[in-house]
């Protein structure tokens, strides 16, 4: 009797764990993984520029951050490849590996003109968006293209700065000096372009080799005139400084850094003491704006890299969100088309102002014109006066 319930037991056991495997549901297969959204970066990690590279990739990934790395549910992976400053077979190489073998979406970079114009006609081709950290040549820019000068072109950037030396600094006279190669050139003519489209005249305009370390001849050749405007590289700008200061011309003559935040750093300052008071330059950032979303955007600087941010950072930003917010805008979707049109359409407030594109795309975005001063017991650029959302190629 005992032997027969047991079996009886383990029969209805048996049936019910049957039934039950019947009526269960089948275990939901594994949500699948969406394809991330692939963005190269062309940096000067090396070379002559290697000092920019990292402030770039900071201000990339700070934007990243923002969106915890992901846009409409897919992930964001970020490519950066070296182009070495100035190689132009280089730059072109790591585009092909970006396009070729990395399969990008997006673009971000290079720096120099010259790597720019060794790898557009491909990025063109292969209708690859591609999003500009810097100012460039007009040449990259053209209507149904696939390059975006979010910071404008060369020349056109500085004329608001001819500009506010006529009308804030009221000066009407002024000897000009810049580095010897395209962008000393173009920097330095679109300065003076504004300056006489106010009524200032322009008695000397003077080149000098990148590298020179001995600027006294060129001081020393300085005509009679209100200002001296320049356009030097950080090293240039240092010497000419110290030429020009050594020299006593302060005594007679004010100074303009064209792009005064990048070639002049706050932190270079403090040697020349209260001699640099005065001397007005131009910028499209400053960390210095007074605005709620630039002091988050200092913050969150402080906390990753322990410093205040620069021009390049900010750039980097805005390179970065521009992408991002496109790709909100096309619900994820790379696309090509879908994106080309929608950074064309984007209208955004970024921590250097607001930014939207011309439909050739170049950008439009104010400019400041900046001023040394004392601040806290601290030298440093202050905003003096802004030219709101210029249309750089105007």
């Amino acid at each position: 009797m005992g032997h027969k319930l047991v079996t009886l037991v383990l029969a209805l056991t048996v049936i019910v764990s049957l039934v039950f495997a019947g009526c269960a549901k089948p275990a939901p297969a594994p949500a699948p993984s969406l394809k991330p959204i692939k963005i190269g970066a062309l940096l000067s990690m090396t070379g002559p520029f290697a000092q920019y590279g990292p402030h770039f990739r900071d201000g990339i990934e700070l934007a990243l951050d923002e969106e915890g790395w992901k846009i409409a549910g897919r992930p964001i992976q970020l490519i950066i490849e070296d182009d070495k400053s100035f190689d132009t077979a280089v730059g072109l190489d790591k585009t092909r590996k970006m396009v070729e073998s990395d399969k990008i979406d997006i673009m971000i970079g290079p720096l120099h003109s010259g790597v720019r114009l060794g790898m557009e006609p491909y990025i063109e081709e292969k209708k690859i968006p591609n999003i500009a950290l810097s100012r460039h040549l007009e040449e990259a820019a053209k209507v149904g293209g696939w390059v975006f000068l979010q910071a404008g072109t060369l020349q056109k950037f500085s004329r608001p700065m001819g500009w506010g030396a006529y009308e804030y600094s009221g000066f009407r006279t002024a000897n000009s000096i810049a580095s010897d190669f395209v962008a000393g050139h173009k920097y330095i003519a679109g300065a003076i372009d504004g300056f006489k489209e106010k009524g200032g005249k322009v008695v000397l305009e003077q080149l000098a080799p990148l590298g020179t370390e001995d600027f006294a001849p060129y001081v020393l050749a300085l005509k009679d005139a209100d200002v001296v405007m320049t356009w030097l590289t950080g090293l240039d700008t240092h010497s000419f400084l110290t030429a020009f200061f050594d020299l006593g011309y302060e005594k007679r003559m004010k100074v303009i850094i064209v792009i005064s935040e990048e070639n002049f750093e706050e932190v270079n300052m403090p040697p020349y003491g209260d001699k640099i008071i005065g001397i007005t330059g131009s910028a499209d950032y400053t960390w210095r704006i007074d605005t709620p979303i630039n002091k988050k955007f200092v913050e969150a600087t402080e906390e990753k890299t322990g410093g205040k941010p620069i021009p390049h950072t900010s750039r980097g930003y805005d390179a970065a969100r521009t992408a991002i917010e496109a790709l909100k805008v096309t619900g994820g979707d790379t696309t090509p088309e879908k994106v080309r049109q929608a950074i064309l359409g984007l209208k955004l407030d970024l921590p250097c102002g607001p930014l939207s594109f011309t439909p050739d795309g170049i950008g439009i975005r104010n400019i400041y014109i900046v001023e040394i001063r004392k601040i806290d017991g601290k030298y440093g650029w202050e905003i003096v006066k802004t030219y709101p959302e210029f249309s750089i190629r105007t």
